[in-house]
């Protein structure tokens, strides 16, 4: 896509395919890495890396596979634009992937046409508005905790990914020493 928000699931598509000759049989698995770049040169030390995908099967002369796969943008990234890579068959210990091509190993990797920008997402205001506990628990015993979480934000739809944990404080407010017990 075009744009992504930092911290939501994007899609990724992709087509691989086979110029040379057959895969032989003992050489039929390998992986596709997906990376983002600040430009337009992948550099895998320092590029963002996504995720792989196990290929197994081979694939003939002239033979290609499509994949879409989904990936969270990292929380972390900078709003900026980012190259899409995909490397497939990667040389990661030599020279050379887990597939001989003779002298076609530089052409593994692609990036995408355009960036995507990656944007911040909106601000919302998500809160635990309510807990209901058990009025009594022994140690060791199971119990359930209800608690509701309302979106107080005027006009911000709150969309994507988020979790909410549980903490035991002895104080009632929470700080890093607090145990957790459940997310």
């Amino acid at each position: 896509p075009p744009r992504a928000v930092r911290g939501q699931p994007f899609e990724v598509a992709d087509t691989v395919t086979n110029t040379g000759g057959a895969v032989p049989v003992q050489q039929a698995r390998w992986n596709d890495l997906i990376y983002l770049s600040r430009d337009e040169y992948l550099d895998t030390r320092s590029d963002r890396f996504l995720g792989s995908l196990r290929r197994d099967g081979g694939l003939g002369a002239g033979e290609s596979y499509d994949v879409v796969r989904e990936f969270s943008v990292p929380t972390d990234m900078p709003t900026e634009a980012y190259y899409v890579f995909v490397v497939t068959d990667p040389a990661r210990y030599d020279l050379k992937g887990d597939v001989f091509e003779g002298d076609n190993e530089g052409n593994n990797a692609r990036g995408s046409d355009v960036p995507l920008i990656i944007d911040l997402p909106p601000p919302t205001d998500i809160q635990v508005t309510s807990i209901e506990l058990p009025a009594e628990a022994g140690a060791g015993e199971e119990i359930t905790i209800r608690w509701t979480v309302e979106n107080t934000s005027a006009d911000v739809v709150a969309s994507g990914r988020w979790s909410d944990s549980v903490f035991l404080s002895p104080d009632g407010t929470w700080d890093i020493g607090d145990r957790p017990i459940g997310r």
